[in-house]
């Protein structure tokens, strides 16, 4: 708990420094916004083979979004370039703790540079294939129609997602419409609390890069994303290294298409890849293969084949959306455990939104998974779930806005706009 006082007591400090900073600036408009969600609900699931279900509060992927605030600093430099700093901390609805141990701003921590053509970032932010900031090819494309991150549901569930990356640099071009460009490279990331970029070497840190390009219209929206993942080989404790083979790299491309209708859409997304060592953003591959044994003996990970397809049709304040995948992997390591190198996972899901206003949401949803012979064993590939609870969208407040001094506001009701 003291930790936590101390960690509150910091983000305090830090946000009332960034205001003051960008605030007392004459030369230039600058401002510092808080931002974020709020989203609490209930959450049944009951796996596959289990006498009961289930129910509980939601918590980390057991709700549509991830609950977070989110800290905008931005000043104009003039000549059409700007600056800034992102702050994002993920949170935990029903107890108000944070998600991550040992990280203050575990979602975002970021400084961008850009101008009306093009904007870098240099920090800690997501990847390009999941649904978070600030460079997502999935909510550049409206690839995922159900707006929704939970199991059965999410592309992000059965295709490549490297989560978090820590020491990263990424770049997008800054086009409303039209043709797009965006990478992202990570020079190694923490690893058990531990910084990798600091105590290991280049060739022995995880490292991830991805990059894309795509076109989007008024209505048709299509992207080509390729990934690349270099699998740690990081110390012991004692700073000897793991008695394993060494891992070969992953390489993963997804084809993403959209089209909305004026209202109601579509889209899909064909994925393969070679030499993953994990499915979606969980880390369970030892329990997928038969130990840790199996995995640590390998050179050679899952080749990987998926289809994703999501619809939606809003109607006035209702918005009715679905989805459907398939997965197929293909084991190229060690022998396994579990009797099979080959299995499928089929998932399709719901996902109901009422919308009280811009801001706040009803939303209820239910999927259904099924995995066969490799992928029958993992809970998260056979259950059946729900959620139902409310989403409210926190309204942009500005904390700071320069001229001749500091101005700080509380803005946190709910507007119509």
């Amino acid at each position: 708990m003291q930790y936590n006082h101390h960690r509150s007591h910091a983000c305090t400090l830090l946000c009332t420094a960034l205001a003051l900073a960008f605030g007392c600036a004459a030369a230039h408009a600058a401002d510092v916004k808080i931002s974020g969600s709020v989203i609490t609900g209930l959450y049944f699931n009951k796996v596959e083979g289990a006498d009961n279900g289930n129910l509980k509060m939601g918590g980390a992927g057991e709700l549509p979004d991830d609950p977070h605030l989110m800290l905008t600093a931005r000043e104009d430099l003039g000549n059409g370039w700007y600056t800034g700093a992102q702050l994002q901390n993920r949170f935990y609805p029903d107890s108000g703790t944070f998600r991550s141990n040992g990280y203050l701003f575990d979602a975002q921590s970021r400084l961008f540079v850009g101008n009306d053509q093009i904007e870098f970032s240099f920090g800690r932010m997501a990847g390009l294939t999941v649904a978070g900031r600030p460079y997502s090819v999935y909510g550049k494309t409206n690839a995922n129609m159900t707006f929704a991150s939970l199991g059965g549901i999410a592309p992000a569930n059965i295709m490549f997602q490297p989560g978090d990356l820590s020491n990263a640099i990424a770049f997008s071009t800054n086009a409303q419409s039209g043709l797009f460009v965006r990478g992202v490279y990570s020079n190694g990331d923490s690893v058990n609390g531990t910084d990798t970029e600091t105590t290991d070497d280049w060739s022995d840190r995880r490292h991830v890069a991805q990059f894309s390009t795509g076109w989007t219209g008024d209505h048709l929206k299509t992207a080509v994303v390729y990934s690349f993942e270099m699998p740690g080989n990081v110390k012991n404790a004692d700073g000897t290294r793991p008695e394993a083979l060494r891992k070969k790299n992953t390489h993963a491309v997804h084809l993403i298409a959209s089209y909305d209708f004026g209202g109601p859409a579509v889209s899909g997304i064909l994925y393969a890849s070679q030499n993953e060592w994990r499915i979606g953003p969980v880390g369970d591959l030892s329990r997928i293969v038969g130990g840790n044994a199996v995995v640590s003996n390998s050179e050679e990970g899952l080749d990987n084949l998926a289809v994703f397809m999501s619809a939606k049709y809003p109607i006035g304040q209702h918005t009715i959306s679905g989805s459907v995948g398939f997965l197929k992997s293909k084991w190229k390591g060690a022998e396994t455990s579990v009797g099979h190198d080959e299995g499928t996972m089929t998932m399709a899901g719901l996902v109901y939104y009422y919308n009280f206003s811009k801001r706040t949401n009803f939303y209820g949803a239910a999927s259904w998974s099924d995995g066969k012979k490799l992928l029958d064993g993992v809970d998260r590939f056979n259950q059946v779930l729900t959620a139902v609870g409310l989403l409210i969208i926190l309204p942009p407040a500005c904390m700071a806005k320069s001229s001749a001094g500091l101005e700080l506001s509380a803005i946190f009701g709910l507007r119509g706009d």
